[in-house]
């Protein structure tokens, strides 16, 4: 889970997660829930490398033989597999050279400024995890909220980023946000968005 939003693409991490899955493939695993755990977690990981030379070994997991968990998520890795081959390289500009210490900071504001809806989406979610003590990241979610809120057109995508940014807004407890949330919420046409903008006033 933790290599989802990291940037990597290094084979040599992926082959060696490869190589795990089709030592158990070999092995007969195929509807033992243990074993549907783990190739449900290793088809996602192979995804999350954005490298379509594993597009093989996931396919391989939508067989009948398979338990459903397994199936379900080969399908949905295949379909982010293209997803990632966009996103790493976006979410890991300018990591040359930063301190171990900085890597999440600045993937996490790659990922809010991508203007890639489901990566503003995820950035949104780690700074809510990480970075709720921060002004500087608060103050890039707010105004990213205020550029983008009028904007949505019904893309579902942008706006559950944006709801999300609404929640961290919410979740910071600052009534210095409620300008902004009222003006989402009065001005947003977007029913998602309205609504966690009204419950992230409520907050505050």
């Amino acid at each position: 889970q933790r290599v989802k939003w990291s940037g990597v693409n290094d084979p040599a991490l992926f082959d060696r997660l490869e190589q795990d899955l089709l030592k158990v493939l070999q092995g007969g695993v195929s509807n033992n829930r243990y074993g549907a755990e783990y190739l449900a977690w290793a088809a996602q990981g192979l995804a999350y490398s954005g490298n379509e030379k594993y597009r093989g070994s996931i396919a391989k997991l939508k067989g009948k033989n398979f338990h459903k968990k397994v199936r379900r998520h080969a399908e949905s890795s295949l379909a982010a597999l293209p997803k990632f081959a966009v996103w790493n390289s976006k979410i890991s500009v300018g990591l040359a050279g930063l301190p171990a210490t900085e890597l999440l900071r600045k993937r996490t504001f790659n990922m809010l400024t991508s203007e890639e809806p489901e990566l503003m989406r995820g950035g949104a979610s780690l700074v809510s995890k990480h970075f709720m003590d921060e002004v500087e990241m608060l103050a890039l979610v707010e105004k990213l909220l205020l550029e983008n809120y009028t904007q949505v057109n019904g893309h579902a995508d942008m706006a559950d980023a944006l709801a999300w940014m609404c929640k961290v807004l919410g979740l910071s407890g600052n009534a210095k946000y409620r300008d902004t949330l009222q003006t989402v919420r009065q001005n947003s046409q977007d029913r998602a968005v309205v609504r966690w903008a009204e419950k992230s006033l409520l907050k505050l």
